[in-house]
């Protein structure tokens, strides 16, 4: 499943294939997985992609394993999950933590 916005052709910017602001985040109790939730600002986000994020002073590389549409908000922007399965040491470090409004990157490495 490979979401976009609308309008851009090339986001070219070293390995940054897309911008995803984050609006909030949660952890599924019933599977254990990370949940990011927001909208892609512009490029386009797939499966195995990484989001570079901050959290607490500290930048975090996660694989992002399922994407979920959530709702659309007009007719270029949908929100969306971003859903990290629980096998990464990361995610678990992550469980507790409120993460802060931010515009993440997403790349390939």
């Amino acid at each position: 499943i490979i979401y976009k916005i609308f309008g851009l052709r090339n986001v070219s910017k070293l390995s940054m294939i897309a911008k995803f602001y984050i609006e909030g985040n949660f952890s599924n109790l019933d599977d254990n997985n990370f949940v990011l939730y927001g909208y892609i600002l512009e490029g386009m986000i797939k499966r195995n992609n990484f989001i570079v994020l901050k959290s607490e002073h500290k930048r975090i590389k996660l694989k992002i394993n399922y994407i979920r549409f959530v709702d659309k908000i007009d007719e270029k922007t949908n929100k969306i999950e971003l859903i990290f399965y629980n096998n990464d040491n990361n995610i678990k470090d992550l469980k507790y933590v409120k993460i802060e409004k931010q515009i993440a990157i997403i790349d390939t490495i």
